[in-house]
């Protein structure tokens, strides 16, 4: 990775606060997943083709390749699904692992105006955060 791209990401994640890591989760992670069954054997000599569709996987594998917690990854996870009964987003059933950035980045443009400030704060951002998302969700608009 390129101090570019390092810098875009964390960016993005100090604009967007818990909401984005919520995305990434929605994105990835399918509770349960492959639980009772045993793992496939990978073999490394493969080479992965353009035809490989990336698949989600459970939220303890999501977790070890993230180094949190499991009980991390349900949190964002179960806050994700509960934005979505409330009409605030799309459920993460809905996201697919190789969902484009540039549609991402639509639907949070399109989930941000439709939460409160405190719902904001309550997904990572603080006060100081939250007014300069409302004040370039108002220069955008104009």
């Amino acid at each position: 990775m390129s101090l570019d791209t390092d810098a875009r990401e964390f960016g993005q994640h100090f604009k967007q606060g818990g909401w984005r890591l919520g995305l990434l989760v929605a994105r990835n992670v399918q509770p349960h997943k492959g639980q009772g069954k045993p793992r496939p054997q990978v073999d490394e000599g493969v080479i992965a083709t353009a035809d490989d569709k990336p698949t989600k996987v459970s939220g303890t594998e999501f977790a070890t390749q993230s180094g949190v917690s499991k009980q991390c990854i349900a949190y964002y996870y179960k806050a994700w699904q509960l934005a979505a009964d409330d009409g605030k987003c799309p459920h993460a059933e809905t996201w697919t692992p190789e969902a484009q950035e540039q549609y991402m980045d639509r639907m949070l443009r399109a989930v941000l105006p439709n939460l409160t400030d405190e719902q904001l704060m309550a997904g990572g951002l603080s006060e100081d955060e939250v007014r300069e998302v409302r004040d370039k969700m108002r220069d955008e608009s104009n």
